[in-house]
């Protein structure tokens, strides 16, 4: 009966001890985090209008393409600074200024050749503004990298986003 015992002690004593290892690790673990504020250098412009439909007041694109440079003053700017390619669809009531957007993109940050942030977003237009919010995975001399934002669209057609780059680990920038 007493080695029963003992083998019950020790088994709960490795468990602890794989439970106090296992989640020190993950207070160790770390997460960089930088600011980011972007806008683009102008209009986007369309490369492919992609389909229209209406129905009623309401006018659904599918597949329109847009090319457009984001610029940024931010401290970490250079991680979206450059050109991008985006693909839209959106459905908008022309009755009342509302609708929905969504699409993807790729945008090309002139400091890391070679690098990408691969993007999709969604939201909503009020007012005619539209809002919405964008998360971006990083390829290339960005892998490992995320960029989450929230966006918005100006009457002019001008694209900003506001938000923050992720990096699992502690680096100051790419390497």
């Amino acid at each position: 009966m007493q080695r029963v015992g003992r083998r019950r002690s020790f088994i709960a004593l490795v468990a602890a001890a794989l439970l106090i290892a296992t989640s020190g690790s993950a207070v160790l673990a770390t997460t960089t985090r930088y600011p980011i504020e972007s806008h683009a250098t102008a209009a986007a412009v369309v490369t492919d209008p992609g389909t229209m439909t209406e129905h009623g007041s309401v006018l659904s694109f599918r597949g329109v393409v847009n090319t457009q440079t984001q610029v940024s003053s931010s401290q970490y700017g250079e991680l979206v600074a450059g050109p991008e390619t985006n693909v839209f669809n959106y459905d908008v009531d022309w009755g009342n200024g509302t609708g929905f957007w969504w699409g993807k993109g790729t945008h090309s940050p002139t400091a890391y050749p070679g690098g990408t942030w691969e993007c999709s977003w969604h939201g909503r237009m009020a007012d005619w503004t539209w809002t919405g919010e964008g998360v971006c995975h990083g390829a290339g001399t960005l892998e490992g990298w995320q960029w989450r934002a929230d966006l918005w669209m100006d009457i002019k057609n001008i694209l900003h986003t506001q938000g923050y780059i992720f990096f699992a680990g502690d680096r100051s920038t790419p390497d």
